[in-house]
């Protein structure tokens, strides 16, 4: 049987955790073993996403048969969507997976607020208007606790105080 590393992701995590599972193993024997090694809380439906995708795996299929390869990056939620707005000179709102990345809700902000070329070149996304940006490849779902929905700031990646 071959074993794979794959990296776990969810509320509130800081980095991503390694798992080793076989091809063979279903997506609740991922679960199981992402409980047992303490990063996901026990109870309620649990829904397990490939990164960057907008449906969850079924529990009962084998990581093999649902394209999860070697170091694939997985986020467990109990959201099935989030609501993300994101503010800048007015809001734009779209639900997202918990696995989609800042960097996939960056491309998405930019292009609802009509920025391209120069103007969005040095554009990041903060979870408060001056706190640090958030980084690129981070699953949004890591920064929902208790609800579906997560309020971004597109700001200048460079604050200027004054």
């Amino acid at each position: 049987m071959k074993t794979i590393e794959i990296f776990v992701t969810t509320v509130g995590a800081v980095a991503p955790k390694r798992l080793q599972l076989e091809l063979e193993a279903t997506v609740a024997d991922l679960l199981k073993a992402a409980h047992a090694n303490g990063e996901i809380e026990p109870g309620g439906e649990m829904l397990v996403f490939l990164e960057d995708e907008d449906e969850p795996l079924h529990h009962s299929r084998k990581l093999g048969d649902c394209a999860v390869q070697e170091r694939a990056f997985l986020h467990c939620h109990k959201c099935r969507h989030i609501s993300v707005t994101v503010n800048y000179n007015g809001t734009k709102e779209k639900m997202f997976a918990p696995s989609a990345t800042v960097g996939r809700v960056l491309k998405w902000a930019l292009k609802e607020f009509g920025l391209s070329g120069q103007d969005a070149e040095d554009k990041v996304l903060r979870t408060d208007a001056k706190r640090q940006p958030l980084e690129p490849g981070t699953h949004i779902g890591t920064l929902v606790a208790r609800s579906c929905s997560l309020a971004l700031y597109l700001t200048p990646l460079v604050l200027v105080e004054g």
